[in-house]
């Protein structure tokens, strides 16, 4: 299964270990030879068009919280503050979660 959680608290791709980006984006991975095969060029487009859209919806609601618990004192004398993003895709079988730490000062 992908996106088994590590123990160490990040994110890894299931039994493959840790997944280089650069290296993932520059192979094929799909057999353009078979009928049917997933267009390569367009999934990468809409992979990108998605997280776009979860790092854009994401940062704006931790922007609208965080000014909120400041404004109700919830953040003082707080350093950080954690952050878990989960993501599943079913039909693949993709549940991963990463986990962060935002720093406030």
């Amino acid at each position: 299964m992908w996106g088994k959680e590590r123990e160490d608290g990040g994110a890894s791709s299931g039994g493959r270990g840790s997944v280089d980006c650069a290296a993932a984006d520059a192979s094929p991975i799909f057999d353009a030879t078979k009928e049917g095969a997933v267009n390569e060029e367009v999934f990468n487009t809409e992979i990108r068009k998605f997280l776009k859209k979860v790092g854009i919806a994401a940062h704006s609601e931790i922007r609208k919280e965080a000014q909120r618990a400041s404004a109700d004192g919830e953040l003082e004398g707080v350093g950080s503050v954690t952050a878990t993003m989960r993501l599943e895709v079913t039909e693949i079988g993709l549940d991963l979660t990463i986990d962060g730490e935002l720093k406030l000062e």
